[in-house]
């Protein structure tokens, strides 16, 4: 399959990894009075953080989260599934222009700034010779503190979390292909030391 007829989700499906978790977001171009849309919004579950400056929305029950600020900017949690962040975007924005906050022919910007994924390397691995390899300016492991290496490749714009066990999480990426680049080039490195 060429990379041009490639969707989110076929990338993922060819992909060594597992999606558990996609962040977009948006912005409406207005501030809001976060209370009176609380307020005012007929949804599944509606809550104004004052302290915060935000609002948590669940348009459904089983729709996904929209975080919503006072300057009109969003974030949509839409778990493991592309198609669910998309849905729930756009029963945000319906029930946003039910309450004439947008028009109707609006469409705000929306896009993915974040994935988190999860991948299985089927061996264990010697952390602290992979701290040395992957060289102690781009990775740290500090087992008193946290459990696994953090490893965050100058090439790649995210950052891989590697356990003892051989589990990789990689986070920060909005670019599937870049996540697997990532996965496959520490893959190698680890090559280069077992």
């Amino acid at each position: 399959m060429d990379g041009e007829n490639m969707t989110p989700e076929t990338s993922v499906e060819e992909s060594p990894l597992e999606v558990v978790n996609i962040v977009g977001s948006g912005d409406l171009g207005l501030e809001l009075d976060l209370a009176q849309v609380t307020k005012d919004v007929d949804v599944h579950e509606a809550k104004y953080e004052e302290g915060t400056g935000s609002a948590f929305l669940k348009v459904e029950e089983d729709s996904g989260l929209v975080i919503l600020y006072r300057s009109g900017k969003y974030i949509v949690r839409g778990g493991k599934e592309f198609e669910k962040l998309y849905r729930t975007n756009e029963e945000f924005l319906e029930v946003i222009r039910e309450l004439g906050i947008i028009e109707d022919t609006l469409a705000p910007s929306f896009r993915i700034n974040n994935l988190v994924f999860v991948g299985t390397l089927g061996y264990t691995v010697e952390l602290d010779a992979l701290v040395v390899q992957l060289g102690l300016e781009n990775a740290e492991f500090e087992p008193e503190q946290f459990p696994g290496l953090v490893y965050r490749p100058d090439e790649f714009d995210c950052v891989l979390l590697v356990f003892g066990s051989g589990k990789v999480i990689i986070t920060g990426s909005d670019d599937i292909d870049e996540a697997v680049e990532a996965y496959e080039s520490l893959k190698q490195e680890i090559d280069k030391i077992i």
